[in-house]
This record gives structure tokens, sequence and C-alpha cells, in this order.
């Protein structure tokens, strides 16, 4: 892909695509269930007062999420 900078000149863009996860209904339903139900996840997120603490709440509920479901889930997935 050819882009022009704001200096007139031309360059080439890398364009990445990563793969985009494909959710299924069951996913979505394990994704409410430990949002809401899930004590430990539940109390995590709610509890979480600083920017640290909230990516490390989410952090930790993906990874129950990617457990329960037996697949890695990356961040350029979701």
């Amino acid at each position: 892909m050819e882009s022009t900078s704001a200096s007139g000149g031309t360059g080439t863009k890398k364009v990445k695509t990563g793969k985009r996860f494909k959710w299924s209904n069951d996913m979505i339903a394990d994704l409410l269930r430990l949002r809401f139900t899930d004590s430990d996840v539940k109390h995590r997120l709610e509890a979480a007062r600083t920017k640290t603490q909230t990516a490390l709440a989410f952090q930790y509920f993906a990874s129950v999420l990617s457990q329960s479901q037996g697949v890695v889930i990356t961040r350029e997935q979701v």
C-alpha cells in the first residue's frame, strides 16, 4: 500500500492483518458467566481502582476464559 507523508514523499506502508477470533455462542455464554457470576473474576474486576489493577484483572479474566474454553486467546484476536 502506498501512502503520501506530510512532507510530500511517498512510501510503502505494510498493513498487518491478524486473524480475528471467531466467537461462538458457547464462548459468549462463558464470557458472561465469568464476568457476572464467577466470584473471583467479578471481585477482581469490580475492586480494580488503578489502570494497572484493571489491566491485571482483565488479564486474569482472559486467562480464566482461555482455560475454560481450552483455547489461547491473544490480544490481537479479540
